[in-house]
């Protein structure tokens, strides 16, 4: 028999995963609505107990769902998938997995300036983000995001900042910047 919980507002780890699993399922979806759902709710899953977050089963559900739906074909599919990326970085063991992430690279490509052709508010957001969870990325695993800015052409340390001085929002450009010490060490 199962202890009593007293509190209503707590939920069990159980209770937690089973609440997870139509994410995955929504995640690769052919239907835009469900990715657009499942990327929303990866934003709010975020924001839960860390005891959740680093159970293996959540974990890897996480990993699977984002590394899908930050390659989406929807930018507002990506939009959301990105901000997600961007609070799970905060996670030690989210950091280690994000460098296998097929989408790294495209996480890379967004830190640039919106193109002309895109209302700049429509991407701002997602390009700090990006740029916010990748610097994160950088500072806990410096060797291997060189190695990743290195296979894109950022060769050097200088390389990666002649780039960064060419982005107009401060706040992605100031992110981006702090980078580039993964070269240094």
């Amino acid at each position: 028999m199962q202890p009593v919980n007293n509190d209503p507002n707590s939920i069990s780890e159980e209770q937690f995963l089973t609440g997870l699993k139509p994410i995955q399922s929504m995640s690769s979806d052919q239907f835009y609505e469900p990715r657009l759902e499942a990327s929303k709710m990866l934003c709010d899953l975020a924001t839960k107990e860390k005891k959740f977050l680093e159970l293996k089963e959540c974990h890897e559900l996480c990993l699977k769902s984002l590394d899908a739906l930050l390659l989406d074909d929807f930018d507002d599919v990506k939009q959301f998938a990105v901000m997600a990326f961007a609070s799970f970085a905060e996670l030690p063991l989210y950091q280690n997995s994000f460098l296998g992430l097929r989408a790294l690279e495209s996480l890379v490509h967004l830190i640039n300036n919106c193109p002309r052709e895109i209302p700049s508010y429509h991407s701002a957001q997602m390009r700090r983000k990006a740029a916010m969870g990748l610097s994160l990325l950088a500072r806990a695993h410096p060797n291997e995001m060189r190695e990743v800015l290195v296979d894109m052409g950022y060769e050097t340390e200088q390389a990666w900042l002649d780039h960064c001085g060419t982005i107009l929002d401060k706040r992605t450009r100031e992110a981006a910047m702090s980078m580039s010490k993964c070269f240094s060490l």
